[in-house]
């Protein structure tokens, strides 16, 4: 996902290409509140801690992610308290949770990754090509030695 790929990026300014159109968050969050669960899934591969959850991930893979985590409302109905307490940097939201995309941008910039349409196999694999290639963008910059070739998308 081209969003989830910031986390990658240090302290630059990046686009990303959300549901809603392109975005751009000024620096790399540190406090995450994320609703959509691949991006939970996505986020969590990449070794990214998320702050702030909903109640219910239903994927018994990532329910330990509950841990660490501050519950921060449902799929469907973000607690806009508990997430004002947290105090996110960027919230994620999609699928079930993107109409509350408005609700949640009062308390902290907030970004749709929403995938729609007929070929949602081949959306997720196109962002995680681009993940893919920031990663390694990102790793020739900082680590030129470093190899990423084992990423396969």
């Amino acid at each position: 996902m081209p969003a989830l790929a910031l986390f990658l990026v240090q302290a630059f300014a990046t686009e990303i290409e959300t549901a809603k159109g392109p975005v751009t968050v000024g620096k790399t969050p540190q406090t995450l509140a994320v609703f959509d669960i691949a991006a939970v899934d996505t986020l969590n591969s990449l070794g990214v801690k998320i702050a702030g959850l909903p109640d219910k991930l239903y994927v018994p893979e990532l329910a330990g992610l509950k841990d660490g985590a501050e519950i921060v409302g449902t799929l469907f109905e973000p607690d806009l308290e508990a997430l004002s307490a947290l105090a996110p940097d960027l919230i994620i939201v999609g699928g079930r949770s993107s109409p509350q995309l408005a609700a949640t941008s009062r308390i902290a910039q907030s970004i749709d990754m929403t995938m729609e349409g007929d070929d949602l196999f081949a959306q997720a694999k196109q962002r995680l090509r681009h993940i893919r290639l920031r990663i390694r963008t990102r790793a020739a910059r900082t680590h030129p030695a470093r190899s990423f070739a084992h990423a396969k998308c």
